[in-house]
């Protein structure tokens, strides 16, 4: 558990990885909550106005101020004579002349409030319209009326449309006798498809499949017209498009979800423009004048959000003082201005959705400027700073709600997350990362590659294995390959600092293989096979790191400064990595029975069963030699003695891969040996007999030929032993006494036995919890499951009399 209050270097190096992230973005006040009005605000004018010429300065023949007073008439110089005067009137125009110069001088370089031009900006021009179109389409549309009655009812009115030379002209039916609606280019601000389902409306039982049309003048609103044909929809909305603009690509105007036009400024030291705005997916396309068209991917989005009318912000006249809006990249920071309020609230609510709109797979996470999805990099950064040097990293587990709020939020708005040393520890964490992996629909090391990897990794020239590795890897898709090079290069710096966190290369192998190469496979030996295989793969690929990815100088760099700041960090008295024994983990055992007396103890990853006998046999008043521990799961219906070699803390991490209903009453029981004296064998003997069994996807049990010799369990399809069903190795396997309430075994004598590398999950296939096999009686049962407990510890069941001898001496 780390420290609530981080050291001072600490701090550093958190903002050391941020800053790969981050970017300081200075928006002034921003508007947190804000609402969409169906209504249209008042407009002064029927379109946006067609501002004045721009000047740069007074023209020539603008006269002085001075100058624009009342002549006065001149007194009588009765003292001078004609020439004289006339000297003076000469003198006076040059004089005139000479101001007027340095008058027009001093304006040129005087601010624009001196000229009388209070904002120079509000002179942009909106993008130009595509003056050639010559997009020519007709038909029926049915305009959804809007109103308290017409939407109680759903009442809606044909149309007869034309799309013609940028006019969009409405008419009562195709004699094109009475207009009903016409909306000139101009007057147009947006199209949406809309796809809420408030909007699934019904004509004569067909689906209406609707888009918006928003505009401004008299008519100013949305306007919802709808299709009985969703492609007619598209062709619809594609050809208002191209009415506007020609500077989209057909391909994005004829699956876009909002197109329209807004004042926009690139940077903060941008000047506004005119552009066409269109949202294609994640993607945000904006095309200004005499210019290629640009693209945003809304996946890097850090920040979206409304910024308060400012006057000294220099924003473009519109037709009200509403926001802008900001969208803050790694690359580029946006700022939109449309010519409404409530135009520029809908397009920050669509395409923040758009920017927020996480999917399962990897590609369709919100990504850093790295392409690499934030979840992924936000919780490596956390782990490397907070539990690099904490042991058993990645082995231990989380805690299952802080670990499930951790996803649920990232899930939501991946930028917005804040991890935090007083919420969340680092196991939480990296238990989080590991099931975002464990939970994609096509594993980073995908499928279609996993054969191939299997067979590089048997592959014994090392410089071929590299080669082969680099050659599959690099037919990753873009951020696949980046993503597996940034996990892949944060576990080999994990296992660098084994000595400290006690996770080798191999230990992290053995945790990350299901997540990154996940696969289900129905025979049961086949799928243990694989899950080894994949180990393999994974261990080969974290030792060989440094051989199969480029070299990177900078992360090499950063690495050595990480380094240095946690060893730093760890030596020092505030230290809050692995500042806590190896009994910093805490686990209720029960004596007797799960009524009787519960006592808490610490457990550390080397702690036995006998460890705990030894500790709590005071409290029980009964000698070592005379307790077992005992592992009660699935709602009390199963258990079994753990053998005193096995330690207590992977039994307990082993109960976090289990269905909650599964393990949420799991616990640990300590009583007197006699209940499992019946389990003593003094050697090991070949065993067969007919017993029925089920697996986990079936309930009902079937008669086969089991064999246990050369600690093998055996199962043939009959007694000819022709036709192998599966084979086990003792150490592979685990078993319970008993089985779930849901089957009906017909029989009080039964195991449960589960795959030790393969944690058991329910599913729609698999529904029931592990394997069965029946027995006609107790004895027999005992007889075959010492057996297995002999070959599989070499030991027996009670605990040595050396292990006595050293308590009490």
């Amino acid at each position: 558990m780390q420290s609530a209050l981080p050291s001072e270097d600490i701090k550093l190096l958190e903002d050391f990885f941020n800053g790969d992230m981050y970017g300081t973005l200075s928006v002034g006040k921003t508007l947190d909550d804000w609402s969409i009005s169906n209504d249209s605000e008042p407009e002064e004018f029927i379109t946006p106005p067609t501002p004045p010429v721009r000047v740069d300065s007074l023209p020539e023949e603008e006269q002085h101020p001075l100058q624009n007073t009342p002549k006065e008439k001149p007194k009588t110089q009765w003292f001078t004579s004609n020439e004289v005067a006339k000297d003076n009137t000469t003198e006076a125009k040059k004089l005139g002349v000479w101001l007027k110069k340095q008058w027009k001088g001093a304006l040129e370089k005087a601010p624009d409030v001196v000229k009388g031009i209070k904002n120079r900006d509000a002179v942009v021009q909106r993008p130009e319209l595509e003056v050639k179109s010559f997009v020519h389409k007709k038909g029926m549309l049915y305009k959804v009326q809007s109103g308290p009655v017409e939407d109680l009812f759903g009442e809606y009115s044909g149309r007869w449309c034309i799309l013609q030379n940028s006019n969009f002209i409405c008419y009562s039916d195709n004699t094109c006798d009475s207009i009903k609606e016409h909306f000139p280019a101009e007057s147009i601000l947006s199209v949406q498809i809309l796809q809420d389902p408030k909007f699934k409306y019904k004509y004569d039982n067909d689906d209406l499949h609707c888009f918006e049309l928003n505009t401004t003048g008299k008519s100013r609103g949305g306007h919802v017209y709808g299709t009985r044909d969703i492609a007619e929809r598209r062709v619809w909305m594609r050809c208002i498009a191209e009415s506007l603009t020609k500077k989209f690509p057909a391909k994005i105007s004829t699956e876009y979800t909002r197109m329209g036009w807004a004042y926009l400024r690139e940077g903060v030291s941008g000047r506004w423009v005119g552009a066409w705005l269109m949202l294609a997916g994640r993607t945000l396309y904006y095309a200004i004048d005499n210019q290629s068209t640009k693209n945003l991917d809304l996946r890097q989005v850090r920040c979206m959000l409304l910024q308060v009318y400012q006057e000294s912000d220099n924003n473009p006249r519109t037709n009200d003082k509403g926001p802008n809006i900001v969208v803050d990249t790694p690359n580029v920071t946006l700022y939109l201005r449309m010519w409404t309020s409530r135009e520029t609230k809908v397009w920050c609510h669509i395409v923040k959705l758009a920017a927020h709109n996480n999917g399962a797979y990897l590609d369709q996470q919100q990504l850093t400027k790295n392409e690499i999805p934030v979840l992924v990099e936000k919780c490596i950064n956390f782990i490397y700073t907070h539990g690099s040097m904490s042991e058993g990293i990645y082995r231990r587990p989380g805690t299952n709600t802080s670990v499930a709020e951790i996803l649920t939020k990232f899930r939501k708005d991946a930028w917005a997350v804040q991890l935090t040393v007083d919420k969340s520890t680092e196991h939480d964490v990296a238990t989080a990362l590991k099931r975002f992996f464990r939970d994609l629909p096509e594993p980073v090391l995908s499928s279609t590659q996993r054969q191939y990897l299997h067979q590089v990794s048997m592959v014994k020239n090392k410089e071929e294995r590299i080669r082969m590795y680099k050659a599959s890897l690099d037919q990753l898709p873009p951020i696949s390959y980046k993503t597996a090079k940034k996990l892949f290069s944060h576990l080999h710096f994990i296992a660098s600092q084994s000595n400290k966190n006690l996770m080798t290369a191999e230990n992290l192998a053995a945790v990350w293989g299901p997540s990154l190469m996940h696969q289900e496979e129905k025979d049961n030996s086949v799928s243990n096979s694989k899950h080894l295989q994949n180990v393999i793969v994974v261990k080969q690929l974290l030792e060989m790191y440094r051989d199969i990815f480029p070299e990177d100088p900078t992360e090499i760099e950063k690495e050595k400064i990480m380094l240095q700041v946690l060893e730093k960090h760890s030596q020092g008295p505030q230290s809050g990595i692995n500042s806590k024994g190896a009994g910093d983990f805490r686990v209720w055992i029960y004596l007797h029975n799960k009524e009787g007396q519960p006592v808490n103890i610490a457990v550390g990853p080397n702690k036995t069963a006998y460890d705990v006998c030894v500790e709590l046999s005071p409290k029980i008043n009964m000698p070592v030699h005379e307790l077992i521990l005992e592992e009660v799961v699935l709602n009390e219906k199963l258990q079994r003695p753990v053998h005193f070699s096995e330690k207590v803390l992977d039994i307990v991490l082993r109960w976090s891969y289990w269905d909650e209903p599964d393990r949420k009453d799991n616990h640990l029981v300590l009583l007197p040996y006699t209940k499992y004296s019946d389990f003593v064998v003094d050697k090991n003997t070949p065993l067969s007999a007919d017993l029925k069994f089920s697996d986990n996807r079936s309930r009902g049990f079937k008669l086969y030929t089991f064999e246990f010799s050369q600690a093998k369990l055996n199962c043939y399809k009959d007694r000819t032993c022709d036709e192998k069903l599966f084979s086990y190795n003792v150490e592979d396997i685990l078993w319970y006494l008993g089985n779930e309430s849901k089957r009906n075994p017909q029989s009080r004598w039964t195991i449960t036995f589960i795959e030790t590398k393969i944690h058991p999950q329910r599913t729609k296939s698999c529904p029931y919890f592990g394997n069965v096999i029946i027995w006609g009686d107790p004895h027999t049962r005992a007889k075959w499951l010492g057996a297995m407990l002999r070959a599989r510890f070499r030991e027996s069941l009670k605990q040595p009399a050396m292990h006595v001898n050293l308590m009490t001496n």
